[in-house]
């Protein structure tokens, strides 16, 4: 009888399989990794599959020819789960590399091996072609082999080379543990395959490898470890995903903030531009030009507003908190510091060609008409010829023609933009020599600057235009000069009327017209024509003092225009209190108000019949 040294190693690890399932059931219960989970069914899989083969063993030692069935069906169980010992092995050990096993074509190979198995366990219960049983006693087949040890070592090899696979993440230890075990599983399980049949060690060499696994791999720390690895691959992905995220958000936004930029500063470059021409063009009407300054103060004033929002929103991500948005009130204070620079502007009538230089040729490249037109008028006193494109093909055939001395070509058009027909005009060297300006109308940041100098252009002018930036280009890249303005008053001239004039700050006077004495005089001619005194006699009869202070506000700013100084300071205290509704105060100021009015009128139209009568001259 070989009871005893048949089931002798089974019988021996048993115990110790029961320890292992009851260890992992107090430290995990329901809760673990998933290859905490497939470890725990391969340690209670290789615990039934050892209990099988010890029950199986005893059962066959009795030899009773009348339970040949019971042996039958014991040893088909010993055998099915022997088989789902090394393949729960094999799930155990693709799970340590997770996508590089589940859903491959290496997984629907192996259920079909599975299927294989399965068949061959029915077919051998009708042909008896790999065991069976005759009078109590085990007879072989000739696929006893291949069911019995060739499945279940073909996965017990394709585990180890998946733990193989993820040696790389082992400690020196884990790795030398894993190596020698595995050998001492092989050789076990070939010793029961060839030398011992009759030695029950399958089994065994599965609950040896249970046990080693559960010192290499499931130790608390390394369990820790594992865990805080998933954690850590989990936060990477996020972190990945989030920075997606926001370089896909920071991408739309500076999109934005340049298309919104684009869109609101083309048409108040339109907006100053004109008012630009309005105010060169019309310097003898004080009225029109009184309007024309008005419209550039509010303009420049929502201009600045508006790219101090468009900064605001672009600074927000970095987080300086320091920062304040812009208010109303701030636009206010745009407006009145831009009402403070009101001034004539540049002349483009005062550039000549150098002598010697033959005809300068302009191209101005803008999809926007009112853009090109603008230029074209602030340009066409210089009496430089030019030519215009919508867009950057147009400007490349033109070019291929036609030599020009400077190209100013807008960022952001249709068909083919300004930097992309540079790179092509670079590329064909349909430019070299000549200097090409970029227009934009987009905020320019030192990054922005950077991009358009590295992509071949030689500056930028922003939209609006500025008079006097377009001024230094053109003295700066062509053979212009600036010559001699006849109209430039002389010292004598001031002097004489500092002295005709001598109740008015003449000093203040210069100032504000430029040393221009013939616009002086006109609007302090226009100044003592006007029926100020009855309109304000009117309105404060009335008692409509909201009328009265818009009254005063004008006579305000022409008396500081024409220097008449003690005329500002009562017509500000005497706004100040219409403003209030103080009657009473506005009574003694509204007559003192008056005399002052009067009195500078009256001096203002005898010290112009001087004028008139030549003392200037």
């Amino acid at each position: 009888m070989q009871l005893d040294y048949n089931i002798f190693f089974e019988t021996s690890i048993f115990l110790v399989d029961v320890m292992i399932c009851l260890y992992l059931y107090v430290k995990y219960g329901a809760s673990g990794t998933e290859i905490n989970k497939y470890f725990r069914r391969f340690a209670v899989v290789t615990t039934i599959s050892t209990a099988l083969d010890v029950i199986s063993a005893t059962v066959m030692s009795i030899h009773l020819a009348s339970i040949d069935w019971l042996h039958m069906v014991l040893l088909i169980a010993s055998q099915v789960f022997k088989y789902a010992t090394v393949l729960y092995f094999v799930v155990y050990s693709a799970s340590f590399i997770g996508s590089g096993y589940f859903g491959t074509k290496m997984e629907k190979f192996n259920f079909f091996i599975n299927i294989a198995f399965v068949v061959m366990e029915v077919q051998n219960l009708f042909t008896g072609n790999a065991y069976s049983f005759v009078d109590g006693r085990l007879v072989k087949g000739p696929l006893w082999m291949v069911l019995t040890f060739g499945f279940s070592l073909y996965f017990m090899i394709f585990g180890m080379l998946f733990l193989i696979r993820y040696s790389k993440n082992y400690r020196r230890e884990q790795a030398m543990a894993l190596s020698i075990g595995g050998v001492i599983v092989l050789v076990l399980f070939i010793l029961q395959m060839v030398v011992a049949p009759h030695v029950l060690l399958t089994s065994f060499a599965a609950s040896f490898a249970v046990l080693l696994f559960l010192l290499t791999f499931e130790t608390p720390d390394y369990s820790a470890l594992l865990k805080a690895m998933d954690e850590l691959k989990e936060s990477r992905e996020r972190e990945k995903a989030e920075r997606e995220k926001a370089d896909e958000a920071n991408h739309s936004k500076n999109k934005f903030l340049s298309q919104m930029s684009h869109e609101i500063r083309t048409p108040i470059n339109a907006i100053l531009g004109y008012d630009d021409l309005i105010l060169n063009a019309e310097k003898n009407n004080r009225e029109v030009i009184d309007y024309a300054e008005r419209i550039k103060t509010s303009a420049t004033g929502l201009l600045d507003f508006f790219t101090s929002v468009i900064d605001y929103v672009s600074d927000s991500d970095t987080g300086d908190m320091e920062v304040a948005p812009p208010t109303v009130s701030k636009f206010k204070e745009m407006s009145q510091a831009a009402d403070m620079l009101k001034g004539e502007g540049v002349r483009f009538d005062r550039l000549v060609l150098k002598k010697g230089y033959p005809e300068q040729r302009i191209l101005i490249v803008d999809d926007n008409d009112m853009n090109v037109d603008l230029l074209v008028r602030m340009l066409r006193p210089a009496g430089i010829r030019m030519d215009v494109g919508e867009n950057g093909k147009e400007a490349i055939d033109m070019l291929r023609h036609t030599r020009y001395n400077i190209i100013f070509m807008d960022h952001m058009m249709p068909v083919m933009d300004g930097i992309e027909a540079m790179d092509i005009m670079k590329a064909t060297h349909l430019c070299d020599g000549v200097p090409v300006i970029m227009m934009t109308a987009a905020n320019i940041t030192p990054q922005e600057r950077d991009k358009y100098m590295k992509a071949g252009f030689v500056e930028y002018i922003s939209k609006p235009f500025e008079d006097d930036k377009i001024y230094d280009i053109m003295l700066r890249f062509l053979p212009l000069e600036e010559k001699v303005d006849e109209k430039d008053v002389t010292e004598d001239i001031w002097l004489s009327i500092r002295n005709i004039f001598s109740f008015l700050d003449t000093e203040m006077v210069r100032r504000n017209f430029e040393g221009d004495e013939d616009y002086f005089l006109s609007v302090l001619s226009d100044f003592s024509t006007r029926d100020y005194p009855e309109r304000l006699t009117a309105a404060y009869g009335k008692k409509d003092f909201y009328r009265y202070s818009c009254i005063l506000q004008a006579v305000r700013e022409n008396a500081e225009l024409i220097g008449a100084k003690d005329l500002s300071t009562v017509a500000k205290t005497s706004r100040n209190l219409a403003e209030a509704s103080d009657s009473n105060s506005l009574s003694i100021v509204h007559p003192q108000l008056m005399n002052s009015y009067q009195g500078l009128m009256a001096r203002i139209k005898s010290s112009m019949k001087k004028v008139r009568g030549g003392t200037l001259r």
